[in-house]
């Protein structure tokens, strides 16, 4: 990952080790390497260029919540910061840590969608045993990740186009094919009649030099509707989990979720702990 410098007057506030929140910590560690981080007084600016679709991915990180006065200011900071040295990035996405909401109705007002994500964590999960015993579970390989392209096309929230969704899930996937074949993780997907109808990717971090439990983030965990309530995500999960810790020892398992999505109750059911509350905006531009 390419990370610049911060800007002159934040040089102070650089002397300190900058401590990320883990939905945070976790997202930066799946980037490519190719992603431009920079520090700015208030603000961590993340911006991918060969995904300029990426919406979290080329986005605003901001120390508090929005305030009075707030709706302008970061506008033009996405504008100046991202849009300007990519003019495909015509969205606009900022999040914050905390429970917080902040002054978020000037945003709402203006078209942005808020957004409420809880993160999950556990070194121990449960094992899961409800799978639809017509399914076939395996790690991803070969033409499987042209099914999960076609599964991500087909479920994706319909407010984005397909072509522009499609560019933005092949680049994903082509780092979540990196990963794996790097042996950082995989992931795993459960067929039925020949068709993948549920998946996950599990990537762990690489080995930490202070000898700390590294930490291993779940990626588009995603049904189709018509084999959702199956416990086909359920069995993917614990045994995502399984295989992870077999090959690299002691994990912290990290999931963010909708912090209204009924999921939960299954990732709680499995072990996982809330950990973190995590806010943000978004508005589409395509």
């Amino acid at each position: 990952m390419k990370s610049h410098g911060p800007d002159r007057a934040d040089k102070s506030e650089s002397a300190q080790p900058l401590v990320l929140p883990l939905v945070l910590q976790t997202e930066l560690m799946l980037m490519p390497p190719d992603t431009i981080v920079e520090r700015h007084p208030g603000v961590l600016v993340i911006r991918s260029p060969r995904n300029p679709h990426y919406w979290w991915g080329n986005c605003l990180y901001f120390d508090a919540p929005p305030g009075p006065g707030d709706y302008v200011r970061w506008e033009e900071a996405f504008a100046r910061h991202i849009r300007l040295a990519q003019p495909a990035s015509r969205h606009a996405t900022f999040s914050w840590s905390g429970s917080d909401m902040g002054e978020t109705a000037p945003f709402v007002a203006q078209g942005y969608r808020t957004l409420a994500s809880i993160a999950l964590s556990s070194t121990r999960v449960a094992s899961y045993r409800f799978l639809t015993s017509e399914a076939e579970v395996r790690t991803l390989s070969g033409s499987d990740w042209d099914d999960l392209l076609e599964l991500m096309v087909a479920e994706r929230d319909p407010q984005h186009p397909r072509e522009a969704y499609a560019g933005y899930a092949r680049q994903r996937i082509d780092e979540w094919r990196r990963r794996a074949q790097a042996g950082l993780g995989a992931s795993f997907g459960a067929y039925v009649d020949g068709a993948l109808v549920s998946t996950l990717g599990l990537f762990v971090e690489p080995p930490a030099p202070t000898g700390r439990m590294r930490l291993a983030r779940f990626q588009e965990v995603l049904t189709a509707a018509p084999q959702r309530r199956r416990g086909l995500a359920g069995t993917l999960l614990a045994r995502a989990c399984a295989l992870l810790a077999e090959r690299h020892g002691p994990l912290q398992f990290v999931i963010v979720a909708d912090a209204n999505d009924t999921a939960q109750r299954l990732y709680r059911a499995l072990g996982f702990a809330l950990v973190e509350h995590h806010h943000g905006l978004e508005k589409g531009g395509y």
